[in-house]
């Protein structure tokens, strides 16, 4: 799993420091996301930019875990979800 540093979480992020980052909008979305695919994180971080607030996992020392979306979206589609015609 790949994942990124931010120095200090606790200040107020940019969106671009946000956009690579997998964020759930409510902590029991968070939690409920690490049950279903047996991820454990350190802690479950509130992140904050500007306008809004969102929750990240941080795998431990402020490395924020990365949003696989296109590895995700691939599996979908190989299982048939999405027809690409």
């Amino acid at each position: 799993m790949a994942s990124n540093y931010i120095q200090n979480p606790h200040k107020t992020l940019t969106a671009e420091d946000l956009k690579p980052l997998r964020t759930f909008s409510q902590r029991k979305d968070a939690v409920a996301w690490c049950k279903a695919n047996s991820v454990k994180p350190a802690r479950i971080v509130k992140l904050q930019t500007k306008w809004q607030h969102s929750y990240a996992l941080d795998m431990g020392l402020n490395c924020f875990l990365v949003d696989d979306g296109m590895r995700e979206a691939l599996e979908r589609n190989s299982k048939g979800i999405y027809d690409s015609h």
